[in-house]
C-alpha cells in the first residue's frame, strides 16, 4: 500500500482511537462504584448499567481492533488479509479501516 494511503488509514484509526477513549472514558465516570437498591422514591443506579458495561465492552473489542490494525501499519502488513494474503479491498478498508480479513474470507467465517 502507498505510503499517503497508509498515512491517511493511521490517521483515520488514531482518531477513531481517541474517539474512543473519550466515550469509554464517559461510560466509565456514568457507572456508580456502589450499586445498591433503590429507597422508595430513587431511582436505581443499576438502571442502564447493563446497557453501558455491554458497550463498555464491545467498546473495548473495537479499541483492541483499532490498536492491532496500528500494529499492522507500523508492521507494513496492513490491507493485507490475515487469512489469505489478498488485498483488502480499499471499499472495505473505507467502512472498516480495522479489517483483518477481505470480505471474501470475512463472509467465509461467517461473522458478515
Amino acid at each position: 500500500m502507498q505510503s499517503a494511503k497508509l498515512e491517511h488509514y493511521h490517521s483515520r484509526l488514531l482518531a477513531e482511537r481517541d474517539q474512543l477513549i473519550h466515550e469509554m472514558d464517559r461510560i466509565r465516570d456514568s457507572i456508580p462504584e456502589e450499586v445498591h437498591p433503590p429507597g422508595e422514591h430513587e431511582t436505581a443506579p443499576s438502571e442502564g448499567l447493563e446497557a453501558d458495561v455491554s458497550l463498555a465492552t464491545s467498546e473495548s473489542q473495537r479499541l483492541r481492533d483499532i490498536e492491532a490494525a496500528l500494529e499492522r501499519i507500523k508492521a507494513r502488513t496492513f490491507g493485507k488479509c490475515a487469512n489469505c494474503g489478498r488485498e483488502i479491498s480499499e471499499a472495505r478498508l473505507r467502512a472498516v479501516p480495522s479489517a483483518l480479513h477481505c470480505a471474501t474470507c470475512e463472509k467465509s467465517a461467517g461473522a458478515i
